[in-house]
């Protein structure tokens, strides 16, 4: 009836090997003539057909329906018949045997040559050699012959009083040094310190990074994006996200680094606050199967170390000591060397 929907028949077909009938989905359509005769030829080697029904094929020249299966066949009777494993094979095969294969092809068609029997075979197996199955002796010489492992070799079991004797570990034996790590804490927000201020500032707002009041005007707003808001979220803790007010946020432009703005003092997109936490080194003792920690040192802070004006003790030192020679004697004082010398160079003076 029109208007509906006609269910699509399973159109059975022929083979053109064994004739048997099967669906569609079973076979394969071979519309190249030369692989027709191949086919056929293969057939007849394994005793399916004869040459006669063959050839009776090949003049009716029908669509050529062939089962799936007769494609392996045929590979694996032409290698066998050949002595190859590969498509390359046929190329440097024995004569005599392509020689004979060639005989058979030229009854089915007779104007074939040599060149042109060669090249067909080659094209043919290479199209089809993913459709035949490895077998054994292509496995061996693929795999190689198996080994036996040495976990399946049997120990030797030594009596106890033969075996040497375990090495003792002696106390000198321990390593005893010591190793500096750099160690990062997990970022955290300054703290939020309400110092009341006297002064007014004009649209005030609250930095959410440190909490401190500021002109918005000098501010950045925080971005209303689910992406980059969700950025800076992983970048700066769960304390920022609480923080953040349901209506304007804004952060002070001191706590991003000079290389997030542009040159016109734009912020670049896709910016975050600083996020770096101070790194400390600290120097761990290795004392057995222990770690001793030592000290904490910042990193990149400078050590304290305590300045010596060399110039001012020179002089005062000068000083003390021609004061005490004053003392004991009527001479007039020296004038003050330019530099210090100690009491037994001023002897020999």
């Amino acid at each position: 009836m029109p208007g509906q929907r006609r269910s699509p028949r399973n159109w059975t077909r022929n083979c053109c090997v064994c004739g048997e009938a099967e669906q569609n989905v079973r076979f394969k359509t071979v519309t190249i003539d030369s692989e027709i005769v191949l086919i056929l030829l293969g057939g007849v080697f394994r005793g399916e057909a004869t040459m006669a029904d063959a050839l009776d094929y090949l003049d009716r020249k029908p669509n050529s329906h062939v089962c799936r299966s007769h494609l392996k066949e045929t590979l694996d009777t032409l290698y066998k018949r050949l002595e190859i494993r590969c498509p390359n094979d046929i190329r440097t095969c024995s004569a005599e045997k392509l020689q004979d294969t060639f005989k058979s092809m030229q009854r089915l068609r007779p104007h074939t040559t040599v060149q042109q029997f060669i090249k067909i075979l080659y094209e043919f197996s290479e199209r089809y050699h993913y459709w035949r199955a490895p077998g054994k002796q292509d496995l061996l010489l693929y795999y190689g012959v198996p080994k036996e492992s040495e976990g399946d070799k049997e120990e030797e079991i030594k009596p106890k009083r033969l075996r040497q004797p375990r090495k003792q570990v002696l106390e000198t034996d321990q390593h005893n040094n010591t190793f500096k790590v750099i160690e990062q804490d997990q970022f955290q927000l300054p703290k939020n310190e309400n110092q009341g201020s006297k002064e007014e500032i004009p649209f005030p707002a609250t930095c959410c990074y440190c909490s401190k009041p500021a002109n918005r005007l000098c501010m950045i707003p925080v971005p209303n994006g689910a992406d980059i808001r969700a950025r800076w979220i992983a970048k700066l803790g769960d304390e920022f996200q609480q923080r953040l007010q349901p209506d304007l946020n804004f952060v002070c432009r001191e706590h991003f680094s000079q290389e997030s703005f542009h040159r016109k003092g734009r912020l670049s997109r896709g910016a975050v606050p600083i996020s770096e936490n101070e790194k400390v080194e600290v120097t761990y003792r290795i004392q057995g199967d222990e770690f001793l920690k030592l000290n904490e040192e910042k990193w990149g802070e400078k050590k304290k170390t305590a300045k010596i004006d060399l110039e001012n003790c020179s002089g005062e030192s000068s000083k003390n000591t021609d004061s005490d020679e004053n003392v004991g004697s009527s001479k007039p004082p020296r004038r003050a060397l330019k530099r210090a010398f100690s009491p037994i160079e001023k002897q020999l003076l």
